[in-house]
């Protein structure tokens, strides 16, 4: 079942762009150039998350849905990039004590394609 009883009293955040793809960093990106976008992207995500007023903390566990709206479609697992800078922005900002599945039982990626590239997190 995707959507259970937690989906009504969901959060979102629409960021603009996307994280790099799973295949670029399979193709050998150079870590000085990942660990830029990390940085970039927790502190996007920190921004966003005090924007959207979200409480600290959260009860937990939550699950987690990314959308990745892209101009050119991507798999839909590529999307688990931005799961991860998602959770970890979540510990590094004091919403979650960690990124464990006790913290984040579940994660749904999905990709679609739109006239723009953007990213909902919905949690």
């Amino acid at each position: 079942m995707l959507f259970n009883q937690k989906c009504f009293n969901m959060r979102m955040i629409t960021i603009e762009g996307l994280p790099p793809t799973l295949n670029i960093y399979y193709a050998g990106k150079h870590w000085s150039a990942r660990k830029k976008d990390v940085d970039y992207w927790h502190e996007l995500i920190h921004w966003h998350l005090l924007e959207a007023k979200i409480e600290k903390p959260l009860d937990y566990p939550i699950e987690v849905w990314v959308v990745e709206y892209c101009k050119r479609l991507r798999d839909s697992d590529s999307a688990v990039i931005a799961v991860k800078l998602f959770g970890d922005s979540l510990v590094k900002g004091g919403w979650l004590p960690d990124d464990s599945p006790k913290y984040i039982e579940a994660v749904h990626l999905t990709c679609k394609k739109a006239n723009k590239n953007y990213l909902e997190i919905m949690f």
